[in-house]
């Protein structure tokens, strides 16, 4: 069995974060919201996986960014392996 792939979102300072993960059709499969509140050297992260599980079997994704509460907030895309997602 191949190692599932992912992708670390980590956000840094105060504020919220939609990510959209959409197939091949441009489907919104599902939503994912980051929210921080605190000082600006606050940093969250997340990991969010490249394929889901559905009822057809597993279906490829792309992390959309949907919406952000503010442009002073940064936002790192770093990619990773790992062995268990969830």
């Amino acid at each position: 069995m191949s190692e599932p792939r992912v992708i670390e979102i980590a956000i840094k300072g105060s504020g919220e974060l939609t990510l959209g993960l959409i197939d091949r059709k441009g489907k919104v499969l599902l939503k994912k919201r980051l929210i921080t509140a605190g000082a600006d050297a606050i940093e969250a992260k997340s990991r969010v996986p490249l394929a889901l599980q559905t009822r057809e079997g597993e279906v490829p994704v792309v992390p959309v960014l949907i919406h952000q509460s503010t442009l002073k907030q940064q936002n790192y895309l770093r990619w990773k392996r790992a062995r268990n997602v969830y």
